[in-house]
């Protein structure tokens, strides 16, 4: 008889998922809280990132490439954050209210780029 002290059991889809979400995490260089220093309210943030979210999804792009959540700690605080990938962070910068003067020179420079727009 085999006695078992402890045993997790894991199926396999549980298993690739979490390798995938590690490997996924690698290319996420930025976090949604990041855009506090910029003086971009916590709830402009939150909405941004849901439309990033659906604007990825509605393009057929997989989002939790993009999108991962995730628990910080500042100052003794946890919240709710969010990992981005360059594509989910750039579109959570056009998505969010251009209430600070970054976000908003940001956006107007991402235009002027993207349309190839003189500002003259």
């Amino acid at each position: 008889m085999e006695i078992i002290v402890f045993q997790r059991q894991y199926s396999n889809s549980d298993a690739l998922q979490d390798f995938l979400n590690r490997y996924y995490q690698k290319s996420m260089n930025h976090l949604a809280s990041d855009l506090l220093v910029k003086g971009v309210h916590p709830e402009d943030i939150k909405q941004a990132v849901k439309k990033a979210i659906l604007a990825t999804e509605n393009s057929g792009f997989v989002a939790k490439k993009h999108f991962q959540p995730i628990i910080s700690v500042t100052n003794g605080t946890s919240f709710l954050d969010c990992r981005l990938s360059n594509l989910g962070y750039s579109l959570v910068l056009l998505n969010v209210e251009p209430k600070s003067e970054y976000i908003a020179k940001l956006q107007v420079e991402i235009a002027t780029q993207v349309l190839n727009v003189s500002l003259k």
